[in-house]
């Protein structure tokens, strides 16, 4: 994001392939570990704390976005509110998706409807939805349910068989990501086309290279966590992990502010290889801006979504 202008990175092969998989994987890494938030609590409490603790940092961050980009063009946006609540609405569809998915899972245990099968057909149904009848947040969200459900459903295996397995055929996946990384393309990127049941082809082959790049990624950095295993690095990358809801909500407004205020004109020559420094460097640093903000348990729970401590 940093080095093109005029949306350059669409074509860009880093961002290609980040883009087959970083955020299925992201939803249904959420839809894992969801499997023990119920474990720990009631249906309806779970409920309860995910509206509170997703939806609030959420509507924060929207605003302050919202802020962002209405401050210089105050003049030419007329419906001002209308623009904060587009905002709303489309900003941070990510976590919508996660916030919306974590609902459905919740109202089917409050149900006690929660099967495998029952869960696995609320995924697909949900990216069967005509894009037509939804909005924003529901036009990009539905199509990451069926991810979110995936990461449920997961977590009632045995991963440690499913990683050995992957492992000993890491090469066919490996050459089989090599083949959906030649035949991804931008039409397949979820800004230009919501799947629905009018794009079926869309949908099926979106799902199928999430599937298969995110199991060829996971693979190879549980195989480099095996290699390393310093307790050092591990600590700072599940350190890094646990902070990912701010990160993602604090980095989308300066990146949102970048493009605001000094719009690139120019694609940079540099090979987009080294822009992995910068990226760990902004990501650093927003997580130490994170803990200064979990020094105020207020300000942690509103810009955060952490529980406030008693």
């Amino acid at each position: 994001h940093i080095k093109y202008g005029d949306g350059a990175f669409w074509d860009d092969y880093i961002f290609k392939f980040m883009w087959m998989f970083n955020m299925p994987l992201f939803v249904g890494i959420s839809g894992y570990f969801t499997v023990f938030s119920l474990k720990k609590r009631l249906a309806a409490s779970f409920l309860k704390e995910r509206i509170l603790y997703l939806f609030t940092p959420l509507f924060i961050w929207s605003m302050i976005m919202g802020c962002v980009g209405l401050i210089p063009s105050w003049e030419n946006i007329s419906d001002k509110l209308f623009y904060m609540y587009a905002t709303l609405i489309s900003s941070y569809w990510f976590i919508w998706a996660i916030l919306i998915s974590s609902i459905i899972i919740g109202l089917l245990k409050l149900l006690g409807i929660d099967n495998k099968y029952i869960i696995a057909l609320a995924g697909i149904l949900s990216m069967l939805i005509p894009s037509p009848f939804t909005n924003a947040v529901l036009a990009f969200s539905k199509d990451m349910i069926c991810f979110f459900m995936l990461g449920y459903i997961l977590a009632s295996f045995y991963l440690n068989k499913i990683y050995t397995f992957c492992k000993k055929y890491i090469l066919v996946i490996v050459i089989l990501t090599a083949i959906c990384f030649f035949f991804w393309d931008k039409k397949y990127l979820i800004y230009f086309h919501p799947a629905d049941i009018f794009h079926l082809d869309i949908g099926i082959f979106r799902l199928l290279v999430a599937i298969i790049s995110s199991t060829c990624f996971l693979v190879i950095s549980r195989m480099i966590y095996d290699y390393i295993a310093k307790r050092t690095i591990v600590n700072k990358i599940a350190e890094f992990g646990q902070e990912t809801l701010g990160i993602y909500l604090i980095h989308a407004v300066f990146l949102f502010a970048y493009y605001t205020y000094f719009k690139i004109q120019e694609t940079s020559t540099i090979p987009s290889i080294l822009y992995l420094i910068p990226a760990i460097l902004a990501i650093w640093i927003i997580c130490l801006l994170i803990k200064q903000i979990g020094k105020s348990s207020i300000l942690a729970f509103l810009l955060l979504g952490k529980k406030r401590k008693k």
